[in-house]
């Protein structure tokens, strides 16, 4: 069979390609002197084929997209076991329209970047015109949406406050004391539906204790010494209550009162039948002794009892593995 391949490859005409091609032979790029050769033809029909080199290759020159004119895709195919995530195209499909799947390979093609001569594709006839759709494009979040912030607290007059639960300070006229806000709401801050009684979401000790000591970071009175929880603050699912921290003047001995008032809301501001607002708890606080009690919680909330400054340092009571306490 070579014999009389080789007899009728002799009687052909050869030209050099007017466009580089890699040889299955090599797995290089032919030159010419090696494509008018018949030999190279016969040798063509029995050697093997360097499909992966003649891939290799093509990548190395820069092609990132191949086009398949055969009578399947299995080529394509196996061009993505040789590269990453290559863009291939088979201009024909077993059992599919051929029309179809060829312009399908070429719009493929031709949303890579490449160019498409267009008229030589119709043919001179005139181009369709495809109307865009009537309706404006829809679309759906499926995104978590961040937590709302505040409006800008310094553009207001305030100063900003980097707190989960306050969000300005304000300085009164005339005063040495400070005022603290923010809001509270189970839709800002989900994880406090944890701390339940007899089915009503309340705001846990913890949190009260750390509005007072955040705001008496701000006057240097950073030592919270007595925290009475005057009524509790119920939290509602979609309506935030207003908080509101004050910090008094420094008395002789150089505690400040603080206390912690809210107001309910609704979900587009103050729930004007409720302007008045509620005192939650009151203290004192000063900037040095430490003296501070925690109550048992939800179990979000639990872990320290107590704590206190002591020899050598601060100890804190914790609670064991079991009922137990252990101290530290």
């Amino acid at each position: 069979m070579l014999a009389d391949f080789g007899r009728v490859a002799a009687h052909l005409g050869y030209s050099a390609p007017q466009i580089p091609v890699v040889s299955n032979l090599t797995g290089r790029i032919a030159t010419a002197a090696e494509l008018t050769d018949p030999q190279y033809w016969v040798r063509q029909v029995r050697e093997a084929v360097r499909f992966a080199d003649v891939i290799g290759e093509l990548a190395a020159e820069g092609v990132s997209t191949f086009v398949e004119l055969g009578p399947d895709g299995t080529l394509s195919g196996l061009v993505g076991t040789i590269l990453d995530e290559p863009v291939t195209a088979a201009a024909l499909r077993r059992d599919r329209d051929e029309a179809g799947t060829a312009v399908t390979a070429l719009a493929r093609i031709h949303v890579q970047g490449h160019p498409v001569d267009w008229a030589a594709l119709f043919g001179g006839a005139r181009r369709p015109q495809l109307d865009l759709p009537t309706y404006p494009f829809q679309r759906r979040r499926y995104w978590l949406e961040p937590a709302r912030r505040t409006a800008d607290a310094g553009g207001l007059g305030l100063g900003a406050v980097e707190h989960p639960l306050l969000g300005a300070a304000l300085t009164p006229a005339g005063s040495s004391g400070v005022v603290l806000t923010g809001s509270l709401s189970l839709r800002t801050h989900p994880w406090l539906a944890d701390h339940v009684a007899l089915g009503t979401v309340l705001a846990p000790g913890a949190a009260l204790v750390e509005l007072a000591v955040r705001a008496g970071d701000e006057v240097g009175a950073a030592t919270l010494e007595e925290l009475v929880v005057e009524s509790p603050l119920l939290l509602r699912p979609r309506a935030p209550s207003k908080l509101q921290v004050t910090v008094g003047e420094s008395a002789e001995d150089g505690t400040r009162p603080v206390a912690v008032h809210s107001r309910a809301g609704v979900a587009g501001g103050v729930d004007p039948a409720r302007l008045r607002s509620a005192l939650r708890a009151h203290g004192r606080c000063r900037a040095l002794r430490l003296a501070a009690a925690w109550r048992r919680g939800d179990p979000g909330h639990r872990g320290v009892r107590a704590a206190g400054r002591g020899r050598p340092g601060v100890r804190t009571r914790l609670p064991r593995p079991g009922d137990g306490l252990a101290r530290r």
